[in-house]
């Protein structure tokens, strides 16, 4: 059934934009639901009378996206005044921006020692940071950037990569979008359901991400981008727009995570590093995760779980039970409250999630940081 899953897809994807960035064909379970009733055996009936309810849908959704991205890219034109360095390194990850404004401070969460080993070999590297929770209030994203130009670091930004000739063009691509889609359709009448459902789910990272990759490719001293990749369309389109440009350096995809198979778009297929939208080399956490793979999948560091192998294995000083919440708020709130009557919990929020959006019980504690 798997085989068939992704013959499906694979016999959709080709080396054009709208194809790597489309809704259905990434996969996401957690955006369409075109997996989970394929897997079901799910019957629906696909219709004409669809379209125009999601192309409204999509444009009026896009319209707003890309008037705010060109808003936020005035106001950091204004009040960004640190100039742009291109390290040989790029390190592609996430800013949580209600972290940083809570810290006051850039901390490196998904690459940790990284940075360290860097600069103790002495190679210039730059964040590439993809800003999560920002939204569209103005006063945060400003607030942002001041502290991050306080960082001795360098950051490069979608605002800085993606230039101000790049905004009609995104506007064209967007127009397109849903036409290109309907090429795509099928002879199966599920796929071609969720098809046009999806078509109002896509983002416009899809556009700018692209650009961004693009822009990049244009700078010949880079030698390495290290990727945070769960590879969603934010990975997809970004390493499409850099190898289809013929970027000098190579893609890592870090996948320095505990992956599950439901979460079916983190898989790299062939198909897909012939058509440029996968990074060179994808790089995972241990042996268990090279099973089955091809070869362009390898071991990496897992940075994020060194003190895994370090902290003192004593069974007989353990009293309390962990709860590591999902990074979706939904599934978060079914776990406290399928375990609201349970004692002695501890409960640890994904990083890209705040305590007030919880409603914690009595009988579990809220956690944070290092807990081995």
């Amino acid at each position: 059934m798997i085989n068939k899953f992704y013959t499906l897809l694979n016999q959709k994807k080709s080396k054009n934009l709208f194809s790597v960035i489309n809704t259905t064909l990434i996969s996401n379970p957690y955006i369409t639901n075109f997996p989970k009733e394929f897997f079901q055996n799910k019957q629906r009936r696909f219709s004409f009378f669809q379209i125009p309810k999601h192309f409204f849908r999509f444009y009026l959704k896009m319209s707003k996206k890309l008037s705010l991205f060109l808003v936020q890219k005035i106001v950091f034109s204004l009040f960004w005044r640190k100039k742009a360095k291109i390290g040989k390194v790029i390190i592609d990850t996430f800013v949580l921006t209600d972290k940083v404004l809570e810290n006051r401070k850039y901390e490196n969460k998904y690459f940790p020692i990284l940075p360290q080993i860097l600069e103790e070999k002495n190679i210039h590297f730059s964040y590439l940071p993809r800003i999560v929770g920002l939204g569209i209030n103005l006063n945060k994203f400003l607030h942002l950037l001041l502290i991050l130009s306080r960082e001795k670091k360098d950051f490069l930004f979608e605002y800085q990569l993606v230039k101000y000739s790049d905004i009609p063009k995104i506007f064209f691509q967007i127009f397109l979008y849903p036409f290109q889609t309907l090429q795509l359709l099928d002879k199966n009448q599920l796929f071609n359901y969720h098809l046009i459902q999806d078509i109002s789910k896509q983002d416009l990272l899809a556009f700018t991400r692209y650009f961004a990759g693009k822009n990049l490719a244009e700078e010949n001293n880079i030698e390495k981008i290290i990727s945070w990749s769960e590879f969603q369309l934010i990975e997809r389109a970004f390493n499409f727009g850099y190898r289809t440009e013929n970027g000098k350096g190579k893609i890592l995809g870090t996948q320095f995570f505990l992956n599950y198979p439901n979460y079916l778009n983190t898989y790299v297929d062939k198909k897909d590093m012939i058509i440029g939208s996968a990074p060179h080399q994808v790089l995972v956490n241990g042996k268990y995760y090279l099973k089955d793979k091809p070869d362009f999948y390898a071991l990496g560091v897992s940075l994020r779980y060194k003190s895994v192998f370090e902290f003192e294995k004593d069974s007989q000083k353990r009293e309390n039970i962990l709860l590591l919440a999902s990074y979706l708020k939904n599934e978060t709130k079914q776990m406290i409250d399928f375990c609201k009557n349970i004692s002695n919990l501890q409960i640890k929020l994904h990083p890209t999630q705040m305590p007030q959006d919880f409603k914690i019980p009595e009988n579990m504690e809220l956690v944070s940081g290092d807990l081995y």
